[in-house]
């Protein structure tokens, strides 16, 4: 992982940071990334002039490798989020809900999360969203998928379970297999739409 990674560096004399970011593209088209850094506190500092170029924020969560995990966990929660509301999305797409309705509940509702605001997986509802854009990734299937492997993985070496993380990857897994690999994550919606007979 990246703490064998700080180590070789260092041995060469030379600093390093581990800097996940969260934003995707249109996060950097607009350099309003937000960072997680990992290593030395005055490394970073050294640097963040450099980082705010394409960073609004920018966060040192720790030591060598922490940076990795952070962005781990907030993968884990993304997938989730993403699951639920293509869950949600077909349950009301088979009930005849009007969903610009069902968006203005639940953008002020506890329902509410960055997954609906960005993408409700049914075009016209959210302009830009990748549903109405023609699926066009903001963000992979095969990148979510690969993280949510390395999430897992590392999981299992920390004694934790990850049930939840687990199913967003099966539906994952599942949207790959159906060709959507290089499209939004959100086009596990139409995984679930196609099971539900909604899609």
């Amino acid at each position: 992982m990246e703490r064998a990674q700080h180590v070789r560096v260092s041995a060469t004399g030379a600093r390093y940071l581990d800097a996940p970011l969260s934003g995707g593209t249109a996060g950097a088209r607009n350099g309003v990334l937000t960072l997680m850094v990992g290593g030395d506190a005055a490394t970073l500092e050294d640097v963040t002039p450099v980082l705010t170029a394409f960073a609004r924020l920018i966060v040192h969560v720790g030591g060598p490798g922490m940076g990795q995990v952070v962005k781990m966990c907030n993968q884990v929660i993304y997938a989730a989020q993403m699951t639920a509301t293509a869950e949600a999305t077909a349950l009301a797409v088979r009930s005849g809900v009007d969903l610009h309705k069902l968006y203005e509940v639940l953008t002020h509702a506890t329902g509410d999360c960055v997954a609906v605001r960005t993408r409700l997986p049914v075009a016209g509802v959210v302009a830009d969203s990748p549903a109405s854009l023609g699926w066009a990734p903001g963000f992979m299937t095969d990148l979510m998928a690969k993280d949510l492997d390395l999430a897992m993985a590392y999981a299992a070496t920390a004694g934790v379970p990850m049930a939840t993380a687990a199913t967003a990857r099966q539906l994952l897994g599942e949207a790959q297999e159906a060709g959507y690999g290089r499209e939004d994550f959100s086009a596990v919606a139409k995984v679930v739409l196609a099971q539900a007979g909604a899609g």
